[in-house]
């Protein structure tokens, strides 16, 4: 188990990176989240495989849980599923100490961390990330966006999470394309800023590729701190935090 602490002054959180999170998730976040009723953003594929698990484990602690599953893919960031949410919430009495739970990869961050910077103008939210891609970058920094139709990620907000945790156990049922495109986030960070884990990955990648837990720890470990080092200098990405976007355009 392995805590990084991202220091943004009283938007500061805890990145938890274990295995086999999510059948304890919820004894580990009532210990660091005031939380009695959450709502889990999700898609169909992954609520099926680990929504149930994720559900039951935080009504095992007494928290009221409802699950609104989204559409994947890149399409559906969009302000019609935004207001889907919305009504979701709305129908099911969420208030503003409600709890958001991001469980999925980035679309899925990316749309419950804008939702829950618009719903009653903020409510706390957690990320849940399931692929390596969002492990390593979109789960950690805080921004949030849905697309528009003449531009991708055209509307957002900075709103930071009030804790990530990476499980990663889950990777195991990743696709194996997805988790390449993850790890060459990882070897990016290597290459802009982190030339030990570039080695590691070098001296690993068999074991990374076959998804062993104790290497994709350290890779996932390693690429949040590089990535949390960042954010802390430049959390609205004025400058500095630009540096991240080596790659993506």
């Amino acid at each position: 188990m392995q805590e990084i602490h991202v220091d943004l002054g009283k938007n500061s959180y805890l990145i938890h990176i274990d295995k086999g999170i999510l059948p304890k998730f919820g004894n580990i976040v009532k210990n660091h989240v005031q939380i009695n009723k959450t709502a889990i953003i999700t898609n169909r594929i992954i609520n099926g495989l680990y929504g149930e698990t994720l559900e039951a484990s935080l009504k095992s602690v007494g928290v009221e849980v409802i699950t609104i599953e989204i559409p994947d893919g890149e399409e559906n960031k969009s302000l019609k599923n935004a207001m889907t949410i919305y009504d979701a919430l709305a129908d099911n009495n969420m208030t503003r100490r409600s709890v958001i739970i991001a469980l999925g990869g980035g679309v899925i961050g990316d749309l419950a961390g804008f939702v829950s910077a618009t719903f009653m103008r903020g409510v706390p939210f957690i990320q849940v990330p399931t692929s390596l891609l969002a492990q390593v970058d979109s789960s950690v920094g805080g921004k949030t966006a849905i697309n528009h139709p003449k531009a991708k990620n055209m509307i957002g907000v900075f709103h930071q999470p009030r804790f990530v945790f990476i499980d990663v156990d889950v990777l195991k049922t990743l696709p194996e394309r997805e988790f390449k495109a993850g790890l060459a986030e990882v070897i990016k960070h290597g290459v802009i800023m982190d030339k030990e884990l570039f080695y590691y990955v070098e001296d690993n990648l068999e074991e990374i590729l076959c998804v062993d837990p104790q290497s994709v720890e350290q890779i996932v470990a390693r690429s949040c701190k590089d990535k949390a080092t960042i954010v802390e200098q430049d959390e609205k990405e004025q400058n500095l935090r630009a540096i991240l976007n080596y790659g993506h355009t």
